[in-house]
């Protein structure tokens, strides 16, 4: 989530990021609805037990991590569904847009995370004005939801209710995300978050 912050404070920040939503959503059935309906991107499941969003920047390195924490469950039913901002760096609106206008935007973001320690996918030459503003609402949508980084995470809980985490949550904390039975994490740069 955050290297170098104490324990302590990493503890209590994902402790209040998985709170429910705040009472500006007009409720969860219509919040969720609302997501179903943004442009995103899904990697994992095809037919998914378990829907997870998550807010993504293309160079941001803890969505990148989310990424490597989430490919164990996808045989188990996940789907995360990325929807895209471009905010980090400045090459990320162009990357992002890259990824939304690829024939195939999943096999883009695919490709894009498999090759993020080299730089990812190279950034559109002239990103489309659909690219444009699909970002802007995602980054608005982002903002109304109170996630102010990525990644941004919106999961249902087994009661309905809709919750978020904002950050890379700890390895632990993914089979109650997920709503997921636990699945071994072995890759080294996810040592941390363990």
């Amino acid at each position: 989530m955050w290297p170098g912050k104490p324990k302590t404070v990493r503890l209590v920040a994902v402790l209040l990021a998985l709170a429910p939503l705040p009472a500006a959503a007009s409720g969860a059935q219509a919040l969720w609805s609302e997501l179903e309906k943004t442009e995103w991107i899904a990697l994992g499941a095809e037919d998914p037990e378990r829907v997870v969003y998550a807010f993504t920047d293309p160079n941001c390195p803890y969505c990148h991590l989310l990424w490597q924490a989430s490919k164990p469950y996808y045989d188990e039913g996940l789907q995360v569904r990325h929807i895209l901002v471009g905010y980090l760096k400045p090459s990320s609106p162009a990357k992002a847009a890259a990824i939304m206008e690829a024939d195939n935007p999943s096999e883009a973001l695919r490709e894009h995370e498999e090759s993020h320690a080299s730089g990812g996918i190279e950034p559109a030459d002239s990103p489309s004005d659909e690219a444009q503003e699909t970002l802007a609402a995602n980054r608005s949508l982002m903002g109304r939801l109170g996630l102010r980084g990525t990644p941004g995470l919106i999961f249902r809980n087994g009661n309905g209710g809709v919750r978020k985490v904002a950050g890379m949550p700890k390895v632990g904390q993914l089979p109650q995300i997920f709503r997921l039975p636990e699945q071994p994490q072995d890759h080294p740069a996810l040592e941390p978050y363990k």
